[in-house]
């Protein structure tokens, strides 16, 4: 069973989303700093 795709391309969807939420994060503190 090729068991490892799935996980890569979750891991890669999980990744993804953490980079954009640590983004979003970093813009809501820079935008808050500016406040």
């Amino acid at each position: 069973m090729p068991i490892k795709l799935p996980v890569q391309v979750g891991w890669s969807a999980y990744e993804k989303a953490w980079e954009e939420e640590v983004d979003a994060v970093t813009v809501q503190a820079v935008g808050v700093s500016w406040v």
